[in-house]
């Protein structure tokens, strides 16, 4: 694929060509993919995942809704247009109130998967229920498959996949400029993230929080 769409075997490629006619190129068909997917997972380690959001249709009578299964932290959470405030597991006596003609709250209870429960129950009237999330990147799986960080981000998973590669090879003075070339890219990747946030009202609460 073109570079100016890296995919997955783009990456392989690209990290494979650095050890053509080695003693890693058995090491590389065994382990540059799971490098990769490495890389992917460490350069988003420090923000707080991969933005996204996801809708359905309330039935009447039903509280209880799935969520995204990757799902890191719930970031805020609309019924019928407006948004609907976080609640612990506590607080949600009121949420069995019935002959109610809208939702107003929500609250998590479970982890794995993540259900999402509204108060009060939702009316006969169906409505679109939106959550906007952050959850973990797909993993990188099929050839085809595209990383979900911006393509000008995604040669430094090949700097991050190669470092690995010699420093299994026992080359540290290698290893360590391509993990400092990875470093430079994820600080810039953190940048672009921090600059581009999206401005939906933040009630971010993390799963690993004891909120449900």
């Amino acid at each position: 694929m073109a570079a100016g769409n890296l995919n997955f075997v783009d990456l392989q490629d690209r990290v494979n060509s650095s050890f053509l006619n080695t003693t890693a190129d058995s090491l590389l068909s065994t382990s540059a993919k799971a490098w990769l997917n490495d890389a992917l997972s460490a350069i988003c380690s420090d923000i707080d995942g991969i933005e996204d959001s996801a809708s359905q249709v309330t039935v009447a009578g039903l509280r209880f809704y799935n969520l995204h299964p990757d799902l890191i932290s719930v970031r805020a959470v609309t019924w019928d247009g407006s948004y609907l405030q976080p609640r612990s597991f506590e607080d949600t006596g009121d949420f069995y109130s019935t002959g109610n003609t809208y939702c107003d709250r929500f609250c998590i209870l479970e982890r794995n998967p993540a259900v999402i429960m509204l108060g009060p129950l939702p009316p006969n009237a169906a409505a679109t229920l939106t959550v906007y999330f952050f959850r973990e990147p797909n993993p990188l799986v099929q050839d085809a498959d595209i990383p979900e960080i911006p393509n000008r981000f995604r040669p430094c998973l090949a700097d991050y996949a190669s470092s690995m590669a010699y420093s299994a090879l026992g080359d540290l003075g290698a290893a360590n400029a391509a993990m400092a070339r990875f470093m430079g890219g994820k600080e810039r990747f953190e940048a672009w993230i921090n600059g581009n946030k999206t401005t939906k009202p933040s009630v971010v609460r993390n799963l690993t929080e004891a909120w449900w």
